[in-house]
């Protein structure tokens, strides 16, 4: 795994600290970007810091950011000189997109959309993100100054696109309705932030449906067609998810870490956890002290 350029980076091993070579932020440029990317190794990656900003999205995976679990449809930001600790789940396919860049708007445009220092946020329904990532990644290879005018406008396309009005649930509703699918898209954020918000809790499909205002076999279809999975499974995933992060942390017994994350039943929760990690929960506790030396 690697977000380096030659120019600004050199990375020996991903399991050692990369060695950064000097580099200025970008007084000149409103925003400049200086490398992107697309990863889907599943090697780990472990950096003293790099000396621009670094924004992550997950377009498919779950991979431990900074003792943080990052999963599907989420996003990160790391700022300058951060200590970056990532590691992808082994048991799931990676696609993680990134890009590096620096500038004196970079700063008002994350504080704009509020987003926080090396913590995982969810991110609204943007059909294009892949899409522009992948012209981004190809426009920064250049070195003509279009393209690089070009790609900057690209991420804060992105970066708007996926974060801007993250906590104005009312703005998310009002999104311009251009057609059937962009209005189907707002219906399924808004149902994504409250799964987010009370993933702990008892969750119907029939309480989703109502919030997006679908029929239940609507809401399922286009949930399913925006987000790779059925509603329930992904509800699943993220309390599996939380639960890994809690694991991690260390402060909580197996009994409350269940409980924590919506089941009761401790040992119904270990059959869950191992079903869907391939591991049980008490040794997923071993390995996680052996990670952080206890």
């Amino acid at each position: 795994m690697d977000f380096s350029t030659v120019e600004v980076i050199t990375l020996t091993n991903p399991s050692e600290p990369a060695i950064l070579k000097p580099y200025a932020a970008n007084k000149n440029e409103y925003q400049l970007v200086n490398a992107a990317g697309m990863i889907s190794s599943s090697d780990s990656l472990r950096s003293g810091g790099f000396e621009d900003y670094l924004f992550l999205y997950l377009d498919d995976g779950s991979v431990n950011l900074n003792g943080k679990i990052m999963v599907t449809s989420q996003a990160a930001l790391i700022k300058p000189r951060t200590p970056l600790s990532l590691i992808p789940d082994p048991g799931m396919a990676l696609t993680l997109y990134w890009a590096r860049f620096t500038g004196f708007g970079a700063e008002s445009i994350l504080n704009v959309c509020h987003l926080p220092n090396s913590t995982p946020v969810n991110t609204r329904v943007y059909e294009n993100a892949v899409n522009e990532f992948m012209i981004m990644i190809k426009e920064s290879v250049h070195t003509e100054y279009c393209f690089r005018i070009s790609a900057a406008a690209r991420l804060t396309t992105i970066i708007v696109a996926l974060c801007g009005n993250r906590f104005d649930k009312t703005a998310l509703a009002k999104t311009e309705k251009a057609d059937s699918s962009s209005e189907n898209g707002s219906k399924i954020a808004l149902s994504l932030d409250f799964i987010h918000d009370h993933y702990s809790g008892d969750i119907s499909l029939e309480m989703l449906s109502d919030l997006a205002g679908l029929s239940v076999s609507r809401y399922r279809t286009i949930f399913k067609e925006r987000m790779g999975s059925a509603p329930l499974d992904y509800i699943i995933r993220l309390r599996i998810n939380k639960a890994k992060e809690l694991i991690i942390d260390g402060n909580m017994s197996l009994r409350e870490v269940a409980e924590s994350v919506g089941y009761d039943d401790p040992l119904y929760f270990s059959r869950l956890f191992k079903k869907r990690t391939g591991i049980k929960p008490s040794d997923y506790v071993k390995e996680a002290q052996k990670r952080n030396g206890k």
